[in-house]
């Protein structure tokens, strides 16, 4: 569809011209997106980290359950399993906000093309005979 009303008002002249910077545009904008969503990546992954990591301390009693039932005494091999536990975690929040994010950014996008103007012209007359 957005091939299509990027060249009905073309020339035939005109049309490699229009084919480069449509491609052009395209590439772009997917090269911005995948920008994007990194930078969300990254940020919200630290901001994750931070945030459920502040609940995790040697007095706090879910802690020293989760130590307990693992087997594991609080210990450097410890709090680098709660590390590992911690980062795995804020992962997958991260991705969760990522997909939300690409939700509402396609909802919008879906939005924005469904007020675009048709350019058909209608039903065409054959040339008489």
């Amino acid at each position: 569809m957005l091939f299509t009303l990027a060249f009905t008002t073309l020339s035939k002249a005109n049309t490699p011209a229009g084919s480069g910077i449509f491609n052009l545009m395209r590439n772009l904008g997917g090269s911005v997106g995948i920008a994007i969503v990194f930078t969300i990546l990254t940020e919200q992954a630290q901001v994750a980290w931070n945030q459920m990591g502040g609940h995790i301390s040697a007095f706090a009693p879910a802690v020293r359950h989760y130590l307990n039932v693992a087997g594991l005494v609080q210990g450097p091999l410890a709090w680098h399993l709660l590390g590992m536990e911690l980062e795995r975690h804020a992962a997958m929040r991260v991705i969760l906000d990522a997909f939300a994010f690409l939700l509402v950014s396609f909802l919008a996008v879906l939005l924005i093309a469904l007020f675009i103007p048709s350019t058909d012209p209608g039903p065409r007359k054959s040339p008489p005979l």
